[in-house]
């Protein structure tokens, strides 16, 4: 979790566990603490509703939950595919406001890309 982060699907979580026990389940399988559920609850926008059923969340909640699972680990790289371009633009906005890129950051080095 901390090299590759990624929100494939955002309705891949458990509809009967609240946003906040999801995480918290997600965080224990990877041995992240309590703390980083906290911020990325906070990041996401998810605070008030962190102790809501997951299965009740609209596409766009649900979309914040699955960021803030792909951010749980403080991955260097996040993935997040199935998202329209409104809800890639939110979580490059929440990257950058929570310190996870910064302007002017060079995306890595991959394939195609000259050296």
């Amino acid at each position: 979790m901390s090299e590759l982060g990624i929100l494939l699907d955002a309705r891949s979580v458990h509809p009967g566990l609240s946003a906040r026990n999801n995480l918290l389940a997600l965080a224990r399988t990877a041995g992240i603490g309590r703390r980083r559920v906290d911020e990325v609850i906070e990041l996401a926008g998810l605070a008030e509703v962190a102790g809501t059923r997951a299965g009740g969340f609209s596409l766009g909640m649900g979309q914040r939950l699955g960021v803030a699972a792909a951010l749980l680990g403080r991955p260097q790289t996040v993935v997040l595919a199935k998202l329209g371009l409104r809800d890639r633009v939110q979580a490059v906005v929440l990257a950058y406001e929570s310190g996870l890129i910064t302007p002017g950051t060079p995306p890595p080095d991959g394939p195609g890309q000259p050296h």
